[in-house]
């Protein structure tokens, strides 16, 4: 990504910036601490083919008790895959579902996703990267169904914040923390964006704001502002590696085509390390779509991993370029977070250790070469974190398992009871014959069908057999046919006045249940037959005269039906 940029030169924001940002106060009992956060393992991911690398966000949710992990591709499309069975280091390939967000109309350049559980519904936020007008931040609810089914709840901006700001995401506030922090949901995260200073400004260093549940208000309205928790512009935030920053005039040199080889200047700004020994943000570092709470029973913190430039940091051919990349995690103690101070340091941060098998360092501001995402599972105690490229394969990858000691679930809000969804009803299929024709109609039975496509959760009652399968009665119009008689005619001999009447293959309709009677001048002679083949008969000593030999047919709920069989003449 090539882009042209200003420098700018901030001598009173400088020195502002400079005494706004206290001095850590490290060894301090904290809810985690270095000693908890342990490196597991990793499993390579590539679910959208080459253009795996340019995906975007990381959320996780629970579906039938499996955990399921949800990234964007740049296409716009969901994707959810499972690590279940998957050894270490070894390849995912496969969704186990996905869901078209791109037709939504919610997307841009940056893009954030995160599930909330408890109310069973995806938040999605977004901002455009270079931009010099000021865009209103952009937040969706959206919830997934089955077979790739997905809708828009609503869409609300903040006021008085801008998009740049906020396109790391939004996260329900832990039950305990909603007070320290005056709001029950929290949005931004902040990072470096394009045109840094324009559009708004973008937060070179963490942003937090607190909002109201969104759908108190209607879709389209702007939310107010709960608190304004954490704010870096037009300051920076610190960071524990330390860069050689290159930006903010540390580069005399106007748009060079080389890595500088001299130290930066002593005039460029915000050069590290500052007065408390730690670095100072650099252009494109960012926690894209990171941030989390995490609970142990000394307290919550909230957290990001921010992906930070190693090195040298320096513009280059109109685009970022770096020596190397690494990968911090940073956690807030909550009960500092009451925006009383909107500079609040993080009060722990460590360097991840993840193994990155990728000999390309990206350059430019974009997800990708970095951690893209990442999502705390307080059920396992894990942390996951989703970047790329991280493998040896330039499309592929990696999600990283990080073991934080301790882990609890926060108390919060009961989870919203989420009914079960159900497959399509299968088209009717009959369960039985039709009826016989009585009074212009018949009947049959039909019944459909459909199956559990996630089971309910939280409570909710589950399906029973009458939600899974229904019956009916079908009903049509019918006729009963008049046969075209195709029927053998009797013969007799005359002199001896014997009968013989051959077989009648078939009943008129070709349906069982009929019976057939010989009626000769219309009075029944015989034994009546309800079998086919109707006959034959032979019947003898028959009187003189001539007879009209008929089959006269009978059926519980049918007309009678007569067929002339023909005339025979007996006596000479």
């Amino acid at each position: 990504m090539t882009r042209l940029y200003t420098v700018m030169i901030w001598c009173l924001c400088l020195a502002a910036g400079l005494l706004a940002w206290p001095v850590l106060a490290w060894g301090q009992s904290a809810p985690v601490t270095a000693a908890d956060v342990r490196y597991e393992s990793f499993v390579n991911v590539n679910t959208n083919g080459n253009d795996t690398t340019y995906g975007q966000g990381l959320t996780h949710r629970y579906v039938a008790g499996e955990l399921r992990f949800l990234t964007l591709a740049n296409t716009g499309i969901l994707h959810e895959f499972t690590t279940t069975g998957k050894a270490p280091g070894s390849m995912v390939n496969t969704t186990t579902a996905s869901w078209d967000l791109g037709g939504l109309g919610i997307l841009n350049n940056f893009n954030s996703i995160n599930w909330e559980a408890g109310k069973n519904r995806l938040w999605v936020t977004s901002a455009e990267d270079y931009t010099n007008v000021v865009r209103p931040t952009s937040i969706a609810l959206v919830t997934l169904g089955a077979n790739g089914s997905r809708a828009l709840i609503g869409r609300w901006s903040i006021a008085g914040v801008n998009a740049k700001r906020v396109y790391g995401g939004c996260l329900p506030v832990p039950a305990a923390a909603q007070a320290t922090m005056g709001a029950p949901y929290v949005c931004g995260w902040g990072g470096y964006t394009s045109l840094v200073m324009q559009g708004g400004g973008a937060s070179m260093g963490p942003f937090l704001v607190g909002i109201d549940e969104p759908t108190q208000y209607q879709t389209g309205a702007v939310l107010p502002v709960r608190k304004l928790i954490l704010d870096a512009y037009p300051d920076r935030g610190v960071r524990k590696t330390i860069p050689q920053n290159y930006f903010d005039g540390g580069d005399v040199r106007q748009n060079p085509p080389s890595r500088p080889t001299v130290p930066p200047a002593s005039s460029g700004q915000w050069l590290s390390p500052n007065a408390a020994g730690l670095g100072w943000w650099v252009w494109g570092d960012s926690p894209y779509n990171t941030g989390f709470f995490v609970t142990t029973s000394r307290g919550t913190m909230f957290g990001m991993i921010v992906s930070v430039c190693t090195g040298a940091c320096w513009y280059q051919s109109s685009t970022l370029a770096f020596d190397g990349r690494a990968f911090e995690l940073h956690l807030w103690d909550v009960a500092k977070l009451t925006g009383a101070n909107r500079r609040q340091p993080p009060d722990l941060m460590v360097v991840l250790p993840l193994p990155d098998a990728s000999a390309q360092v990206w350059g430019g501001n974009s997800p990708a070469g970095n951690i893209a995402g990442a999502t705390l599972d307080p059920t396992s105690g894990k942390l996951y974190a989703y970047g790329a490229p991280f493998n040896t394969n330039p499309y592929d990858a990696r999600l990283f398992t990080i073991a934080i000691a301790g882990v609890t679930s926060a108390p919060g809000p009961a989870p919203v009871p989420v009914p079960a969804v159900l497959s399509d009803w299968s088209a009717w299929t009959p369960t039985g014959e039709w009826t016989v024709c009585t009074g212009g109609t018949q009947t049959r039975p039909e019944e459909r069908t459909r199956t559990i496509v996630t089971p309910a959760q939280h409570g909710a009652p589950a399906p029973t057999p009458a939600d899974l399968l229904e019956t009916r009665t079908a009903s049509q119009a019918c006729t009963v046919p008049t046969p075209t008689p195709t029927y053998p005619s009797p013969t007799a001999v005359p002199n001896r006045c014997v009968l013989t009447q051959p077989a009648l293959p078939a009943s008129p309709d070709g349906t069982t249940g009929w019976v057939m009677q010989l009626q000769r001048n219309g009075v029944n002679f015989g034994t009546a037959d309800s079998t086919a083949p109707y006959g034959p008969r032979t019947y003898a000593s028959l009187p003189l005269g001539t007879f009209v030999i008929t089959a006269v047919w009978t059926k519980p709920g049918q007309p009678t039906v007569t067929t002339v069989l023909g005339s025979v003449v007996c006596g000479g």
